[in-house]
C-alpha cells in the first residue's frame, strides 16, 4: 500500500519593509520538500505595494494570501481553522510577529509546530526550533521544553540557484591582488538611505573600477562605474561575480559565504547584531556595525584596507566557503521526516 505523502503547511510573509529573508528561506526548505514529493501549502499576508510572491509561485501551487490588513487575532484564526482542516504533518512558522501563543494554538488544531528563529525568545509552543545563525548555541535555548533544536551553520537552508552555483565550484575563485570591484546589497527597500550614504562614499574612491548595486537607480549623479540592478531575481549568479560585497546582517550573508566571497556586513536592525558580530568573530566577514549613524570614513577606512589584503580576502573566502555548504535544507528535511515517521 503507497504511503500518503506527507504534508506541510508554512506561515511566513515578505514586503519591501520586512525584506525577503523570511520567505526565501522558507522556499529553500520547501524546494527540498517538494523534490521528495511532500504536499507543500504556503500561507503569506498580501503586501500593499508590491507582489513578493513570483519565486515562491514557481516553487509551490497551493498559496493562501491573506489581506495585509488583517490583524494577529484573525490571522490566528485562519490558520487555526486551516490546520484543524486539513491536518498537516507539520506547520512551520517564521515570522517574528507571531509568540508561544500562536504556536500552541497551532498544536492544538492539530499539527507539530516548526518555528524557524533568529532570536532565541520562544521557550515553548514548538516542537522543533531552526536557528542556524552564526552567534547562537545551546545556552540560548537552555529554558526551552519539549523541543528539538536544529543549531548551527550546518542547518542553513540555501535555495537551488545558489547549489547550482556551488556545484560548480570545488574552491573559492581567486581573488585579485587588489578587489577593485564591490557589490552592494542591503536587501528590503527602506534602506534607500543606506544605499544613498554608501554609494556616496564609494564614489570617493578613485580605485573602485565597478560596483553593482541591487536597488534601482537612487538618483542620476553616479557616474559609470556604478550598475543598479534593481530586483536581482538571480543573486547568487551577480555574487560569484564579485570579489568583495557590502551587504546587511541578514540572510544574504549565507550566500555570501556559500559562495566564498568576503564581506563587509552592516546592521541595520536589531536582529542583525548577533549575526554580524558572530560571522566577524568566526571570520566570516567584517562587522561595520551599525548603519546609523552612518560612518563614512569608518567604511572608506576598513573597506580600503581589505580591497589591498588579498591574503586576508582568500582566508576570508575559504573559511566561509568551509563553514557554510549548501546542504542545510537537504539536513533540515531529513530530521523533519524522522519526526513524522
Amino acid at each position: 500500500m503507497r504511503r500518503k505523502a506527507p504534508s506541510v503547511v508554512f506561515r511566513t510573509n515578505a514586503s519591501s519593509s520586512i525584506g525577503m529573508g523570511h520567505l526565501n528561506r522558507c522556499i529553500s526548505i520547501a524546494e527540498e520538500m517538494v523534490t521528495r514529493g511532500w504536499m507543500v501549502s504556503f500561507v503569506v499576508r498580501r503586501a500593499k505595494r508590491e507582489d513578493p510572491y513570483g519565486r515562491l509561485r514557481s516553487t509551490v501551487k497551493h498559496i493562501l494570501e491573506l489581506p495585509a490588513a488583517m490583524d494577529k487575532r484573525k490571522d490566528l484564526r485562519s490558520m487555526t481553522c486551516l490546520v484543524s482542516d486539513t491536518r498537516p504533518d507539520l506547520t512551520i512558522v517564521d515570522s517574528y510577529e507571531v509568540g508561544e501563543d500562536y504556536l500552541k494554538a497551532l498544536q492544538r488544531a492539530g499539527s507539530s509546530t516548526v518555528f524557524i528563529d533568529d532570536l532565541a525568545k520562544i521557550r515553548s509552543g514548538a516542537d522543533l526550533i531552526l536557528n542556524y545563525n552564526v552567534g547562537f548555541g545551546p545556552k540560548d535555548y537552555s529554558k526551552v521544553k519539549d523541543a528539538r533544536l536544529l543549531l548551527g551553520l550546518k542547518y542553513c537552508p540555501l535555495g537551488k540557484l545558489v547549489l547550482s552555483q556551488r556545484a560548480r565550484m570545488s574552491r573559492p575563485f581567486s581573488q585579485p591582488a587588489v578587489a577593485k570591484e564591490l557589490l552592494v546589497t542591503l536587501g528590503a527597500s527602506k534602506h534607500n538611505r543606506t544605499f544613498e550614504n554608501i554609494l556616496r562614499t564609494l564614489g570617493r574612491l578613485d580605485w573602485l573600477k565597478k560596483v553593482q548595486v541591487t536597488s534601482v537607480r537612487p538618483s542620476p549623479r553616479y557616474d559609470s562605474r556604478f550598475s543598479f540592478k534593481g530586483y536581482v531575481k538571480d543573486l547568487p549568479a551577480l555574487i560569484q561575480k564579485t570579489p568583495l560585497a557590502i551587504t546587511a546582517g541578514g540572510s544574504t550573508c549565507y550566500q555570501l559565504a556559500c559562495l566564498g566571497v568576503p564581506s563587509l556586513i552592516y546592521i541595520l536592525a536589531k536582529n542583525q547584531q548577533r549575526i554580524a558580530e558572530g560571522l566577524d568573530a568566526s571570520g566570516l566577514g567584517v562587522n561595520l556595525g551599525p548603519a546609523n549613524p552612518f560612518n563614512g570614513e569608518g567604511l572608506l577606512e576598513t573597506l580600503s584596507d581589505l580591497a589591498q589584503d588579498q591574503r586576508m580576502r582568500e582566508r576570508m573566502a575559504k573559511t566561509a566557503f568551509g563553514a557554510v555548504d549548501g546542504l542545510g535544507a537537504r539536513r533540515i528535511v531529513d530530521v523533519m521526516e524522522r519526526m513524522i515517521a
